[in-house]
């Protein structure tokens, strides 16, 4: 026999939950969802955010390609500097494992609101989930 029989066999009236779920996450997951995407409309449109949003969406371009440009010469100096972990000029990558903690260090703040807004997407997400308590 299954080893959470026992469990299962003492929450038969938990089955009865299932339709609820379904139609309460399902309605609550929507409107949260809808709510989100309604606000972040409204901010893009309403004519005292609209600059804010466009400083903020040029500063997340600006951002990007910060990122974008780093990792691409962070992969040209590790093929050229270093051979797996092993240092093939040791002065010119300690000159850039400087520069790229520093510039590690300023970008950390966007890697921490980006993961910060997506785990609120998530969740918003989650709410609607019937197959987890």
């Amino acid at each position: 026999t299954d080893k959470s029989f026992a469990d299962y066999r003492f929450s038969v009236n938990n089955t009865s939950y299932v339709s609820g779920c379904m139609f309460w996450g399902n309605l609550f997951s929507s409107l949260l969802l809808g709510a989100f995407v309604g606000a972040l409309v409204f901010l893009c449109v309403w004519q005292a955010t609209i600059v804010l949003v466009q400083q903020l969406l040029a500063l997340c371009i600006g951002v990007g390609l910060v990122i974008f440009v780093r990792s691409i010469l962070s992969k040209f100096c590790r093929i050229s500097m270093f051979s797996g972990l092993y240092r093939v000029k040791p002065r010119s990558s300690n000159v850039l494992m400087l520069i790229n903690e520093c510039v590690n260090f300023a970008i950390t703040t966007a890697t921490v609101l980006y993961r910060m807004l997506k785990l609120i997407f998530l969740a918003i997400l989650y709410v609607g989930r019937m197959d987890s308590r």
